[in-house]
C-alpha cells in the first residue's frame, strides 16, 4: 500500500494554492455571473481538490468539494443561475475547506469538522430550491454554549489557581469560538488575550499561547482565567470583538485536576509522534509559511554555505596577492564573478511577492462590506513588488488593522456617501511600490478621513496628561 504521508507537503501547499484561486474567482464570478471562463477556474480547482483529498484518504474534503463540484456543473451548463445564496453558500464551501485543511495541518483527518449541514444545503441548492438562513449563527446574535471543565493544571499551575482562590479571585474557564472564514484568527486570539488582561491574568489557554499567535488553531480556543470580574463582565468584553461568534464562561474554582509529573509534557510527546508520521511538525506546515516547493530551512542552509565561499574565496585571494601567483590570482577573479552571481540568486530565492499577502484581502473586504452594508471597490496596485520572505510573514497582521480602521471608521455608509455628493461605491486602494531601495506599502481610501479638531483635542489632553506627570 501506498505510504501517501510523504506527499503531506506538496498536498498542504497545493490546496492552499487552489483555495485562493478559488477565493480570486468567487469573488470575480460575485460581480459577473455569467463568465463561463471563471466557472470553468473554479471548478478545476475543486476537482483538483477533490481528487487529492480522495488520494490522500481525507473523506470530508473529498465529500465537500463533490458536492462543490455538482453545482458548479450546473452553473456551468446553465441549469441554474449563480445568484447570491448560491455564491454565499460557495463562499462557505471555501470557508469550511480551509478549517479542513487546518485541521489536517495539525495532524488531524478532518473528521472533527462539520460538513453534513453544508453538503444537505448544496444538495438542494442544486436541485433549485431556496435554503433559509433562519437557523445559521449570526454575529448580531450570539449563542451561549455549554462547555464542560476542559483544562488539567499542573503543580506550578494549581499554586497560582489555589493562591487566587485564597485571595478572593474566581477562577474561569472561558471558551471562545470566531466566525468561520476569519482572516488573520492570531490577530483576533490576541485582541482576546488583551482585553482579557485588563480584567486579570490568563493561566493557560488550549492551544498553548505561541500556537495561537501563529494562527495555528481552527477556529475554537479555551483560556484559563484568574479575575476578581464577574462572569458576565468578562463574557462582554470578549464578545464585544469583531470576528468573535461565540463565548461561554464558567466558573471553573471547584475543578482544579493536578496532572501527574509522570504525565507532563504527556501532550507534547503525542504531537511530536504525529510529526513523524506525518513527515513535518504543524509549525513547518502551517500557512504555506515554511514550505516554497523547496524546504525553506535548506534554502538557509544555501545561503549560509554561500556565504562561506565568499570567505574563503577572499582567503585565497589574499593569499594569491601575497604570495604573488598570477595563475592564482587570475582564477580567483573568475570565481569572484560566480560567487558574486550565486550569492545574488540565492538572495532573490528569498524573496517573495507581496500578492501572496495581498490575495487574501479582497474576500476580507468583501465579507466586512456586507456585514456592515457598506459598498467598497479593493484595487491592488504593485503585487509582483518582492519582499524577503521573513518581512512577509510580518506585515500581514498590521495591514489587516490598517484596511479595519479604514472599513469600519474611514469610509461612510452609502448613504452618507450619496448625500456629501460622493460616488456611493467607496473605493480602497492597497499599494506597493519601490523607493529607492525601499518598499512602500500604502492603504488610501475615499472616505472621511480624520477629523482635524478632534486630534488637536486629543494632543491637547496628551499634552496636559504629561504636564501633570500623569502618564509618561
Amino acid at each position: 500500500m501506498m505510504d501517501v504521508n510523504q506527499y503531506l507537503g506538496i498536498f498542504l501547499e497545493e490546496s492552499r494554492e487552489h483555495l485562493q484561486t478559488l477565493n480570486r474567482c468567487l469573488l470575480d464570478l460575485e460581480h459577473n455571473p455569467s463568465d463561463l471562463h471563471v466557472l470553468d477556474e473554479i471548478f478545476r480547482s475543486a476537482h483538483t481538490i477533490k481528487g487529492m483529498s480522495a488520494t490522500m484518504g481525507y473523506t470530508k474534503l473529498a465529500e465537500l468539494t463533490h458536492e462543490m463540484e455538482n453545482v458548479l456543473d450546473l452553473l456551468r451548463k446553465g441549469t441554474i443561475k449563480a445568484h447570491q445564496e448560491i455564491i454565499d453558500a460557495l463562499f462557505q464551501c471555501v470557508d469550511k475547506l480551509e478549517q479542513l485543511i487546518e485541521d489536517v495541518t495539525g495532524g488531524k483527518d478532518g473528521s472533527g469538522v462539520e460538513v453534513s449541514g453544508l453538503v444537505k444545503k448544496l444538495t438542494a441548492l442544486a436541485k433549485g430550491e431556496t435554503v433559509s438562513e433562519s437557523t445559521s449563527p449570526s454575529v448580531k446574535n450570539i449563542e451561549r454554549i455549554s462547555v464542560k471543565s476542559y483544562f488539567s493544571f499542573n503543580d506550578t499551575e494549581t499554586k497560582v489557581l489555589s493562591a487566587a482562590r485564597n485571595q478572593g479571585l474566581k477562577t474561569l474557564e472561558i471558551y471562545v469560538r470566531l466566525r468561520e472564514g476569519t482572516v488573520l484568527k492570531s490577530v483576533r486570539a490576541y485582541m482576546v488575550m488583551n482585553a482579557l488582561d485588563e480584567l486579570g491574568d490568563v493561566i493557560k489557554a488550549e492551544p498553548a499561547v505561541e500556537e495561537l499567535e501563529k494562527d495555528n488553531f481552527g477556529t475554537e480556543f479555551r483560556v484559563a482565567f484568574v479575575t476578581d470580574a464577574e462572569a458576565d463582565q468578562v463574557h462582554a468584553a470578549v464578545i464585544n470583538i469583531a470576528e468573535i461568534e461565540a463565548v461561554e464562561v464558567q466558573n471553573s474554582d471547584a475543578q482544579l485536576h493536578v496532572m501527574p509529573e509522570d504525565l507532563q509534557g504527556y501532550s507534547e510527546v503525542q504531537e511530536a509522534k504525529q510529526d513523524e508520521v506525518h513527515g513535518a511538525s504543524p509549525d513547518k506546515k502551517a500557512k504555506g509559511r515554511q514550505l516554497l516547493r523547496v524546504d525553506t530551512d535548506k534554502l538557509d542552509s544555501l545561503l549560509n554555505l554561500v556565504g562561506e565561499l565568499v570567505i574563503n574565496k577572499t582567503r585565497l585571494e589574499q593569499i594569491g596577492i601575497s604570495h604573488q601567483i598570477a595563475d592564482l590570482v587570475e582564477a580567483i577573479e573568475q570565481m569572484d564573478r560566480v560567487t558574486t552571481d550565486l550569492q545574488s540568486v540565492v538572495m532573490k530565492l528569498r524573496m517573495v511577492p507581496v500578492g501572496q499577502v495581498f490575495n487574501r484581502f479582497p474576500r476580507m473586504v468583501r465579507d466586512l462590506s456586507h456585514e456592515l452594508n457598506k459598498e467598497i471597490n479593493l484595487t491592488i496596485h504593485g503585487e509582483e513588488t518582492e519582499l524577503d520572505r521573513t518581512v512577509i510573514d510580518e506585515i500581514g497582521d498590521p495591514l489587516v488593522h490598517l484596511l479595519r480602521n479604514s472599513i469600519d471608521h474611514g469610509i461612510e455608509s452609502p448613504a452618507s456617501r450619496a448625500d456629501s455628493g460622493k460616488n456611493p461605491v467607496a473605493e480602497i486602494r492597497l499599494v506597493a511600490r519601490h523607493e529607492g531601495n525601499n518598499v512602500l506599502l500604502l492603504v488610501e481610501d475615499d472616505g472621511k478621513g480624520m477629523d482635524r479638531k478632534l486630534l488637536l483635542r486629543k494632543l491637547w489632553k496628551l499634552e496636559w496628561l504629561k504636564k501633570w506627570n500623569l502618564i509618561e
